[in-house]
């Protein structure tokens, strides 16, 4: 039907939520992201110079690489599952490097 907008909604922004909106959105859908947590990324975490991370057995710590300098505190550490996903982490703007 002409002027008729098909929706998606995708739970959870980790890495399959993220890809998965983002092919909904090639195939011209509009897309809604839901995610639970305080960022998008899923297990996947880039911790930069600066940032937080929260304790699991005593206080926070703050990050105080130098700048340029980040940690994959997550899956795509692994070099092989990096290109598969980095058409979606391009489109959403992420800036943790991706291997071309």
């Amino acid at each position: 039907m002409a002027g008729v907008v098909e929706r998606a909604i995708v739970a959870g922004a980790g890495m399959a939520g993220m890809w998965a909106a983002w092919a909904l959105e090639q195939a011209e859908l509009q897309v809604t992201v839901l995610e639970a947590g305080p960022r998008i990324s899923g297990r996947n975490w880039a911790v930069r110079p600066g940032d937080t991370v929260p304790g699991t057995a005593g206080p926070s710590q703050r990050c105080t690489f130098s700048n340029g300098q980040c940690l994959n505190a997550g899956g795509l550490a692994h070099p092989a599952l990096a290109p598969p996903c980095a058409p979606a982490c391009r489109c959403w703007a992420w800036s943790a490097p991706i291997p071309a």
